[in-house]
């Protein structure tokens, strides 16, 4: 984002397809940067927010184990998630729940006008990791809203970490229907 190319991100987001299309509609988007923050709001209507954030990633050189946290918040609103992974990165199997979730290369945000922009995301294909354990903790009814809260309470479905990637995206254009 404008000087910002490289920032963390913690972002709560839910997956769709439209014609062949798979993309990613974003929820509400943290990041520690309040610059990064307003100009994604202001330029692009995206619901970021600026909250003090930390991670820590443990890999051993030449390991297949990693495990790695991401936390944001502060006081009563301190949350984090944490995976450890055992076994090689590979790539996600085509037609996978993995694949689906780490391949997506458009982006939905809904506009205060009720109307929607889509935006292409690209990003070269991304390795995982399994999950060997995955645990999501702390008061996210504060930052989320209890609704939400209550769908992220107890075990993930699925979890595995991605290797990521440069990522580049373009600007949106207003989509009907």
């Amino acid at each position: 984002m404008l000087f910002h190319r490289a920032f963390v991100e913690v972002n709560l987001r839910f997956y769709v397809q439209r014609s062949s299309r798979r993309g990613v509609v974003f929820i509400r988007e943290l990041v520690p940067n309040f610059a990064v923050a307003a100009v994604a709001r202001f330029a692009f209507n995206e619901k970021f927010s600026s909250v003090p954030m930390w991670h820590r990633i443990d890999a051993q050189f030449q390991s297949t184990t990693v495990d790695a946290e991401y936390g944001w918040g502060s006081g009563p609103r301190r949350c984090s998630m944490r995976i450890e992974t055992e076994g090689p990165s590979f790539l996600p199997a085509e037609g996978s729940l993995s694949h689906f979730i780490s391949e997506h290369y458009w982006g939905y945000t809904a506009q205060s006008d009720g109307g929607t922009v889509e935006f292409e995301v690209r990003h070269p294909q991304w390795r995982i990791r399994e999950a060997k354990r995955a645990v999501l903790q702390g008061s996210m009814a504060e930052i989320y809203g209890k609704e939400i809260a209550q769908a992220l309470a107890g075990e993930p479905d699925s979890a595995f970490l991605a290797d990521g990637s440069a990522v580049t995206v373009f600007r949106g254009k207003r989509i009907s229907g």
